[in-house]
């Protein structure tokens, strides 16, 4: 069995953000197109079939190089949504995992139909239940899931 290794990159910011109010400011200051292209930097250094993953804003940056990536062996997406791109391969397997409810970045409606999107761009998309509720002085709960793949 050959265990996947796991490539964390956290370059593509040089400093990081203590509250969600300074993360905004700090994200258009550094600026959209400079965080992704740190990011395609980070990406070329993988296998073409590298699972994908973003917190939070980093989401976003999965989904902006998602259409550039055509062998992706999967995409994990903690506490924020982006669309699977239609260029996206058949049966691409992708997870989501927000809170519940996460009414400001991920509210229930936008899952539902960021989930029925995904499936019809052919995506196996799955939102697997939380925990627990997320209450406004909690953060939100997620479960993760490992795998291995064999080789």
């Amino acid at each position: 069995m050959k265990l996947n290794v796991a490539h964390v990159r956290r370059s593509l910011l040089t400093r990081t953000a203590t509250a969600l109010d300074e993360g905004f400011p700090l994200m258009r200051e550094i600026g959209w197109t400079a965080i992704t292209q740190r990011a395609r930097r980070s990406v070329q250094l993988l296998p073409a079939d590298a699972v994908l993953a973003g917190l939070s804003m980093g989401v976003s940056v999965v989904g902006t190089l998602l259409p550039e990536r055509g062998q992706t062996a999967g995409v994990l997406m903690l506490h924020a949504l982006a669309d699977i791109p239609d260029t996206a391969r058949p049966g691409l397997p992708v997870q989501v995992h927000v809170g519940d409810p996460d009414v400001e970045f991920a509210p229930p409606a936008a899952v539902a139909m960021w989930q029925d999107s995904a499936r019809r761009m052919g995506a196996q998309a799955q939102v697997p239940p939380v925990l627990a509720p997320v209450t406004s002085t909690q953060t939100p709960a997620c479960r993760t899931t490992t795998s291995a793949r064999q080789n």
